[in-house]
């Protein structure tokens, strides 16, 4: 009997760890809103630290501070993904057997960098381990209590910063991890760093390819990043407090049309925003639906990056220019209910309703035509088709 509550024990507590786990697991993937405020370094690191102490009360940080700059941040997550290359470097330094386990926190400015460089007295990490580290659920730990999403976290916070993160290490030896951040000049106008950017937020519920879509756009020298979101209501909320040019939209997130029902929010509270569906669906109501909220553009995924890159180009120029696909979908849907004597939605008129005979307000119903107003001369060019 004592060896089963023994047992028993033993599950309660891998049961508790892995609710734990799970609980972490969530909210890495799920919070990915990033509001970027000017943040003096030192408080990045004061905050990183004292996040580390958290849960390492007794041991200390060497720092190195080697510069007064202001950097572009959101302080939480930031501070949390600097937290987590402390713990990870006093943790390899622990279970490699070091009697006196060291991290070390520099932070130094370069040209045109704002550097923070982790380094721990551990065993290092091997070449042939180095280019996995990164990705989800890859862990040198026992996995009853870590499941390896520390580091592709803390590369996921770094890249949706525009920031770069870097892995120097030799087995045996120890590992330096370099997160750079880019300059930050509070004198030079507007919000952002990089004059005369593209500023893209991403709407996806899918994290993998919420990540795949602000690599891509993050690695081009026009654009940056500025936010993401896991839903129609987050990236409407999003919308409100950062300035954006262009928002890539999934369509199906929280509900079937979330995507949809959050570009009519925006549109109507920010029109200047171009708003660039990115969706699986391509039947037509979808399409129709989707280019009635105002949006200027309608891509499927799965197109080939340079494609998608010219259309958030295009779109921000204000010369989106539909596939022949969509635009031939919007051009039927319009003769369809030009036909019918309706108006979308997305290329509404000033019409008044009918009146109790059938003609439309300030019109008189033709001769010889009954429950009917006057039909619209055809296109120049020949009629419908």
């Amino acid at each position: 009997m004592a060896q089963v509550r023994a047992c028993a024990v033993q599950l309660n507590e891998l049961n508790e760890g892995m609710l734990r786990r799970m609980d972490e697991l969530y909210r890495t993937v799920k919070n990915n809103s990033i509001a970027l405020t000017a943040v003096p370094v030192e408080g990045l690191v004061e905050a990183a630290v004292e996040r580390f102490h958290g849960k390492y009360p007794g041991q200390p940080v060497r720092l190195d501070v080697g510069t007064d700059r202001l950097v572009l941040a959101d302080l939480s997550h930031l501070s949390e993904a600097v937290c987590n290359l402390l713990c990870n470097g006093y943790e390899a330094a622990v279970q490699a057997g070091r009697e006196e386990p060291q991290v070390v926190l520099r932070v130094r400015a370069e040209r045109m960098w704002t550097v923070l460089e982790v380094e721990d007295n551990g065993p290092g990490i091997p070449p042939e381990r180095q280019g996995k580290i990164f990705e989800p659920f890859v862990t040198s730990k026992n996995t009853n209590y870590n499941w390896g999403m520390g580091l592709y976290y803390v590369r996921k916070i770094v890249r949706s910063h525009l920031g770069r993160l870097r892995l120097e290490s030799r087995d045996g030896e120890g590992a330096r991890f370099q997160i750079m951040l880019p300059l930050y000049d509070p004198r030079q106008k507007g919000d952002h760093t990089m004059a005369k950017t593209i500023r893209v937020m991403v709407a996806e519920d899918f994290p993998l390819l919420r990540e795949d879509f602000c690599d891509v756009v993050s690695a081009q020298s026009d654009m940056e990043v500025v936010g993401s979101a896991a839903s129609g209501e987050e990236i409407a909320s999003l919308a409100d407090t950062v300035p954006c040019d262009v928002i890539l939209m999934d369509i199906e997130m929280e509900t079937i049309d979330a995507g949809i029902r959050a570009a009519e929010v925006i549109t109507a509270r920010h029109p200047e925003v171009k708003i660039l569906f990115l969706t699986a669906h391509e039947t037509d109501d979808m399409i129709t639906s989707a280019m009635g909220t105002g949006a200027v553009d309608y891509v499927v995924k799965g197109c080939e990056e340079e494609r998608l890159l010219e259309h958030i180009r295009r779109a921000s120029e204000g010369r989106a220019e539909l596939d022949p696909k969509i635009q031939n979908t919007v051009m039927q849907e319009y003769a369809r209910l030009r036909r019918s004597e309706r108006v979308p939605d997305f290329l509404h008129q000033q019409r008044g309703p009918p009146d109790a005979g059938g003609a439309r307000a300030g019109q008189a119903a033709a001769p010889g035509q009954e429950g009917g107003g006057d039909r619209q001369a055809p296109l120049r060019g020949g009629g419908d088709h």
